[in-house]
């Protein structure tokens, strides 16, 4: 939607871009477009606030180049509707009501702790953009904002930072409040005739707002799915007899239906009075159908292992209790950014994995949770595919098990074909060791068939 109303800034280097921010640019030229900049490695603090305030500044007041959002308003017209985005700018908010409009990954206006685990409130991000602008507005050098602008908690003190989706993203209250109004809406209407219209979806996060719609459509004997895309315009084969694919800009093909609108105009009314139809709770629908299936295919990710206890993505107790010696040494967030960050030796990388492993496999005790899907699986055929890095299902005793991104628990050497080496012994030794002395590069996990480092 953002780039079929012209907005080019967010993805590339765009003349746009280059206008407003070029010594930025000429300074990171990695950061090809906002949503690059936003991930930036900045050198301090106060040269990424420099930039946030900017870049803030620019969202709030830049306008689209053309007008795509005002001819969804005019075809929509008085009909209800219910808008859920993934985008963060509030451009929607400038043409539609706000408790019409369901921000489900953040809202650059807001701002949260980077603890959000222990404030969990949002604050106001204009006042803060405001007097960081009015401060850059007078500086020669637009990189730089000083410490006492650079906003922090007035609950607790500590840094806040951009309410968009990241690994310490909070979803309090307004999170929940934004999905509650799409429920809301959905119980409704649901039983009448539904369209489900996306527009313009990519393949970063399909699972945010497409397969969504694809399983609501299913679900809903009387709704449709309309999906507009210049290269992903696509479906799910068991709602293909109810979507229509259009393969073309969103702007263009919005346009295309207003001109045929406006030459063939529809009564919307009589969609309005379709009977409605029972409606089964998803966990029975749920419940039935594992009844009486068969075989079982699971698919499991990262929200298995969440409930399970493991969670990549937070900066809680847990994560510092296991690594607070190296949080604070690292500026480290979460955990996933522990064991992709860039030290100064394998000694310390092997610090952190070793503590992980240790933990999270090496004593693995079946959980209620893998304990509930053993008996739900019990005397059938079942496969399960996972991303999951920890080798719980195949811990637990499930042996039916891919691991696509495979696991932890095992080290490869540097040379391909020699046998794999369970680390889980090594990494009991080397947590052992750590807390008598420091590890040296003889403590680390060797190749059984050669001198090779795994």
């Amino acid at each position: 939607m953002s780039a079929a109303a012209g907005m080019d800034w967010w993805y590339q280097a765009s003349q746009v871009y280059k206008q407003h921010f070029g010594d930025f640019y000429a300074r990171h030229p990695e950061a090809t477009g906002i949503f690059k900049g936003f991930y930036a490695r900045f050198t301090s603090e106060n040269e990424r606030w420099a930039y946030l305030v900017r870049m803030l500044d620019f969202i709030y007041h830049q306008p689209p180049v053309k007008n795509t959002y005002q001819v969804l308003k005019d075809l929509i017209q008085d009909r209800p509707y219910h808008i859920l985005t993934t985008n963060q700018d509030a451009m929607f908010n400038r043409y539609f009501a706000d408790e019409q409009i369901s921000t489900i990954q953040g809202d650059w206006r807001f701002l949260q702790s980077s603890a959000p685990q222990i404030d969990d409130q949002l604050y106001d991000a204009r006042p803060f953009v405001k007097r960081g602008m009015e401060y850059l507005a007078q500086q020669e050098d637009k990189l730089y904002l000083p410490d006492d602008l650079i906003p922090h908690s007035p609950t607790t003190g500590l840094p806040l930072t951009p309410w968009v989706r990241s690994p310490e993203f909070l979803e309090g209250r307004r999170f929940k409040q934004e999905h509650e109004k799409t429920r809301q809406f959905i119980n409704r209407f649901g039983n009448q005739k539904l369209l489900f219209f996306e527009l313009g979806v990519g393949r970063m996060t399909p699972m945010f707002i497409q397969e969504p719609f694809w399983q609501l459509t299913s679900q809903l004997p009387l709704a449709h799915y309309v999906n507009i895309n210049p290269q992903d315009a696509m479906t799910h084969t068991q709602i293909a007899s109810r979507s229509v694919l259009i393969d073309a800009d969103v702007d263009q093909a919005l346009r295309a239906v207003q001109k045929l609108k406006s030459q063939n105009p529809v009564s919307h009314q009589s969609y309005l009075k379709t009977p409605r139809v029972p409606k089964q709770e998803p966990e029975q629908q749920a419940l039935g159908m594992l009844e009486q299936a068969p075989a079982l295919l699971i698919t499991a990710a990262n929200g298995f292992s969440i409930s399970e206890g493991f969670n990549w993505f937070v900066s809680d107790a847990v994560f510092h209790d296991l690594l607070g010696d190296l949080v604070d040494q690292y500026g480290l967030h979460n955990m996933l950014e522990a064991v992709q960050y860039p030290y100064q030796s394998k000694v310390v990388q092997w610090r952190v994995w070793a503590r992980i492993i240790n933990r999270y496999s090496s004593h693995y005790h079946t959980s209620p949770l893998m304990e509930n899907l053993r008996q739900i699986i019990k005397g059938r055929p079942y496969y399960i595919w996972t991303t999951n890095p920890e080798h719980h299902f195949n811990l637990a005793g499930l042996d039916h098990v891919v691991e696509n991104e495979a696991n932890w628990v095992y080290g490869s050497c540097q040379t391909p074909d020699h046998p794999h080496v369970d680390l889980r012994a090594a990494a009991r030794l080397m947590v052992g060791l750590e807390q008598e002395r420091e590890l040296t590069e003889a403590d680390l996990p060797r190749c059984t068939t050669s001198v090779g480092r795994c």
